[in-house]
Formats: C-alpha cells, sequence, structure tokens
C-alpha cells in the first residue's frame, strides 16, 4: 500500500517484528491463498 490514500502523513514505527507476532491477527485460509498467489506469481516470473 502507498501513502495515496491518506490525508496526512503516516507515521511508521521502526521496530523489530516476528513471524508469530505478524501471524496473530490472521487465520490459515487468507494466509494459504496469499502464499498460493505468491508462488503462482513468482513462478510466472521466470
Amino acid at each position: 500500500m502507498t501513502r495515496k490514500p491518506f490525508f496526512s502523513p503516516i507515521h511508521y514505527e521502526d521496530i523489530i517484528s516476528n513471524r508469530e507476532e505478524a501471524f496473530q491477527d490472521t487465520n490459515d485460509s487468507p494466509y494459504r491463498y496469499l502464499q498460493s498467489n505468491v508462488h503462482w506469481f513468482m513462478n510466472k516470473q521466470q
């Protein structure tokens, strides 16, 4: 996502994260969907 859709500047927090924290607010279904699309796209580029 870019800054374009926002009316005020976005203040990013430069903090360290990890895989467990990133998965706290998602479930397996959207992750698998995203994963399959990324794999498809990457294979298409080769």
